[in-house]
């Protein structure tokens, strides 16, 4: 086997594994709805900190 041919066949292999890594990996995301949990949660994290604005003004408001 020739060097040119053994390098293209490492190259396609490694091609294929990355696509069906990322193939998978969608697929797994998209079942158990990870994509979604995050969604949410950042979604809570901004709710919380406007609403640690907002304590925090009032809290303000009544000590002056």
């Amino acid at each position: 086997m020739d060097s040119g041919r053994f390098i293209f066949i490492l190259v396609l292999i490694v091609v294929v594994s990355i696509g069906s890594f990322l193939l998978v990996r969608s697929i797994v995301l998209w079942y158990w709805k990870i994509d979604k949990i995050v969604e949410n949660q950042e979604t809570q994290i901004e709710q919380l900190q406007r609403l640690a604005v907002s304590l925090e003004q009032l809290l303000n408001h009544k000590n002056t």
